[in-house]
């Protein structure tokens, strides 16, 4: 049988405890301390603002990592103590081989907005798939989810887009995404608990509608003659629900659906209105051979968004005529676009009835072309990938608009060809395109041959007009690794990285090992770390070209580790 000590023994061994937690006070705090000042052995920047000689600018000084502590246990090859990871977060602020331009905005900086979020499957474990961007300016885009679900870029368009969640096993997602200037989103979604759903698509007179093509968060179905259409599974959230049928606009609606949930068909009817239709004729054959480019947009702010406009951005015109059935009763504006050629007038407004046709005339007159020429070793390059870009697409689509910054924050739009064109050399190496010098007067040139080893970036000016870029010894531009310096460990540290605002696969870093990130485009970086509640570095400017390395200071309890007890209480089996 065990014998409890004597009351004077626990009396003794309490004192003595607070005894040990005085003398580690005036030592210094530990990692759980909430003290403002930086803990022994964590501390990160010096923040004696010593100048940069010259400069007359503080400078912060990373600690140096190589000052010995304790002594360290030997390295015992047992699973890592360490429970919390080194969060490490990288993001790219200018890439080098960008040209600089004597005025307006920066080349390459209308990628400005930030997402990020997480997948979780049925059984809310980090789901395995991508993110796909389906409709609007960041269309063809497509975000991988690392191991534990997650996924996120910080070099997205502004605007509204509609994204596909696909992940293999999953039921799927589609979900829209508003991205403003300058900012982050976050898509959060699990496929656990699915609602079911029932609908039924009926005309004006509230007759049903069969063969009415339904597309719910996704997924795809096709209502029978009774216009009665169902879903057996839906993830919970916001979803996209766009509806089609030959004759009638399409409809478009955001519906909420909540976890496990029933909807009815009561309660998701869908009325179609009898579509509009719109011809239009080519007056005169300027420009191209390029198809003429239609993009058809409501007019206006603040207008109910029930109708899928991405089915009209863009329609290609191959010929000099063509109809275009189903578009929506209202107001709408028709922007045509050609390579070597201006619209006159700029745009037209159209206001379309029910059930009626709509006729309009498109002419063309010539407009200043940019063309050029691409070789490499003194011969030309076939199948080269060439993009002229414009500096800043938010400013020029809502120029070529009419209406304020707001409105690209109203409708799925993509980008206009006046904000990013793309083409392939011919077999004599030479590209085309349409000047735009009105719309950005100074513009991102990007050639990249048809392998993709070699890549070269150059600014055109308001006033070029022709060029020749030339890719010999071009490669595919600077690169750059970034060495984080650890002090000496004896066992393994978790690390979770994520670069430019995509999560990498979470890893344990070696306990001889620093912390290298390779791979990374040379140019000028935004480095943050954190471990647990503490910040470990900040640093606003890293220029990485090439081999960078810095010194990083862990807290004690990266090294050391937590106790049994700290693990039990994090849910985590060691």
């Amino acid at each position: 049988m065990a014998h409890s000590p004597p009351k004077p023994l626990l009396f003794l061994l309490a004192a003595l405890a607070a005894l040990g937690l005085a003398w580690a006070f005036l030592l210094g705090p530990d990692v759980e301390s909430d003290s403002e000042e930086e803990p022994a052995g964590a501390a990160v920047l010096d923040l004696d603002n010593r100048l940069d000689e010259g400069a007359g600018r503080p400078v912060p000084i990373l600690s140096s990592p190589r000052e010995s502590t304790a002594p360290l246990p030997p390295v015992t090859g047992e699973p890592t103590r360490v429970l919390f990871p080194l969060e490490l977060k990288l993001e790219l602020l200018r890439e080098s081989g960008i040209p600089e331009v004597p005025n307006g905005p920066a080349l390459g900086s209308g990628r400005s907005s930030q997402i990020i979020g997480r997948v979780a499957d049925a059984r809310g474990n980090a789901a395995e798939g991508e993110v796909r961007f389906v409709s609007g300016p960041n269309r063809g885009r497509t975000l991988r989810l690392d191991s534990e679900g997650r996924f996120g870029a910080n070099d997205l368009f502004p605007g509204l887009s509609v994204v596909d969640v696909v992940c293999p096993g999953q039921i799927g997602a589609r979900r829209e995404v508003r991205l403003g200037v300058g900012q982050r989103a976050e898509l959060n979604l699990g496929f656990g608990r699915p609602a079911a759903v029932s609908g039924r698509v009926v005309d004006e007179a509230g007759q049903p509608l069969g063969e009415a093509a339904v597309h719910f968060d996704g997924q795809l179905t096709t209502t029978g003659e009774s216009g009665y259409f169902g879903f057996s599974a839906i993830a919970s959230g916001r979803v996209v629900v766009e509806v089609t049928h030959p004759s009638y606009a399409p409809w478009r609606s955001l519906v909420s659906v909540t976890h496990a949930s029933n909807i009815t068909a009561d309660r998701m009817r869908v009325t179609l209105q009898r579509g509009a239709q719109l011809n239009l004729s080519l007056l005169n054959d300027v420009g191209g051979p390029a198809p003429v480019e239609l993009y058809i947009v409501p007019v206006g702010l603040g207008a109910e968004r029930k109708f899928n406009w991405t089915k009209f951005q863009p329609v290609q015109m191959t010929g000099r005529q063509i109809e275009l059935p189903g578009l929506p009763p209202v107001r709408v504006q028709v922007h045509a676009f050609r390579r070597g050629a201006l619209s006159v007038p700029r745009l037209l407004n159209v206001t379309l009835a029910a059930g009626a046709e709509s006729n309009v005339t498109l002419e063309f007159q010539p407009a200043p072309k940019l063309v050029g020429r691409v070789i490499e070793n003194d011969r030309v390059v076939a199948g080269a990938r060439v993009r002229l870009s414009a500096a800043d697409p938010n400013a020029v689509a809502s120029t070529v608009f009419g209406q304020p910054m707001g409105y690209l924050q109203s409708e799925v739009l993509p980008l206009l060809p006046p904000s990013r064109q793309e083409a392939l050399t011919g077999d004599d190496g030479r590209f085309e395109f349409s000047a735009w010098s009105q719309a950005s007067a100074w513009r991102l040139l990007e050639v990249e041959n048809a392998d993709g080893s070699a890549r070269r970036r150059l600014a055109v000016g308001p006033d070029e007009r022709e060029v020749e870029v030339d890719l010999t010894g071009a490669g595919l531009g600077p690169a750059g690794t970034l060495r984080l310096q650890l002090p000496p460990r004896f066992q393994g540290l978790p690390v979770e990285l994520v670069v430019d605002g995509r999560p990498r696969d979470p890893f344990e870093l070696a306990p001889d090992q620093d912390l290298e990130v390779a791979d990374l485009p040379a140019g000028s970086w935004r480095l943050s770390a954190r471990w647990w509640d503490r910040i470990v570095a900040e640093l606003d400017l890293v220029e990485i070209e090439g081999l960078v390395e810095l010194p990083l200071v862990l807290p004690q309890g990266a090294i050391d580790g937590q106790d049994d007890e700290t693990w039990r209480r994090s849910g985590r089996p060691r």
